[in-house]
């Protein structure tokens, strides 16, 4: 085995040590892996960017841009509660509302 087996070894462990204890932020230890595996040679700086550019990683970050805006300004409060309001006390009748709302939502996001 050569060396670079265990660097990602090390920094793959590390990071889960920091994933499951949490003392610094998930994001910011995924991004401390992609620099650690750019400053050990591991990848090229270009390779390390490039999944930035995917389509999925661009819908994700959107998606969690509009959510936090929507629960700031109260709407997904909003939504919610007209929600519970309008399926009552019945699990089937919260259920059909749920695909009603997860369905017309859909419509407008991209899958």
């Amino acid at each position: 085995m050569n060396l670079e087996v265990f660097v990602v070894g090390g920094i793959l462990a590390a990071a889960v040590v920091l994933f499951v204890t949490e003392r610094i932020r998930v994001d910011l230890v995924a991004l401390m892996v992609m620099l650690g595996l750019v400053v050990t040679g591991i990848l090229e700086g270009e390779q390390a960017i490039m999944g930035f550019a995917n389509e999925a990683v661009i819908t994700i970050a959107s998606v969690l841009i509009l959510s936090g805006a929507l629960a700031r300004t109260g709407v997904a409060r909003f939504i919610g509660q007209r929600v519970l309001a309008a399926s009552g006390k019945g699990v089937g009748r919260l259920t059909a509302v749920m695909m009603a709302t997860v369905g017309l939502l859909s419509g407008i996001m991209n899958d």
